[in-house]
Parts: structure tokens; C-alpha cells; sequence
């Protein structure tokens, strides 16, 4: 089993990322769980389940810029 983490944010709140770290094997339900535990006040009206998840990475390797129309 291995440590994972993963930088995030939360759309429209680019410059506030967080980082979730979860196990290898758990389940994305897990993930959405930890991520929705550490943004209480942003996401109280919101179930774990709920939330989409989405990667910012570009086929280049790049990260999508808020600003971009991709984004």
C-alpha cells in the first residue's frame, strides 16, 4: 500500500489549493470524503458524493490556467 497525495482546489478558489492524501487502494468515494473534511465551510451544503472531480492537467503535461477556456 502506498500514500498518495493530491494537490487540489476548488473551482473559483485557485489560490486556496489543499492537499489530500489517501492510500492507493481506497476508492474515489474515500477521496471526495477527505477532500469535502477539509473544506467544511465551502462545502457544507454539498454530499461527498456529490462532488465532481476533475484533472487540470493538459495532454502536454501542463495545468489548465484558471483563466483558460478550457478551464
Amino acid at each position: 500500500m502506498v500514500t498518495i497525495s493530491f494537490r487540489c482546489a476548488i473551482v473559483g478558489r485557485v489560490e486556496d489549493t489543499f492537499d489530500v492524501k489517501i492510500d492507493d487502494t481506497e476508492k474515489v468515494s474515500t477521496f471526495k470524503k477527505a477532500i469535502k473534511d477539509k473544506n467544511p465551510k465551502e462545502l457544507k451544503d454539498v454530499d461527498a458524493d456529490k462532488l465532481q472531480l476533475f484533472l487540470a492537467k493538459k495532454k502536454d503535461g501542463e495545468w489548465l490556467l484558471e483563466k483558460s477556456d478550457a478551464a
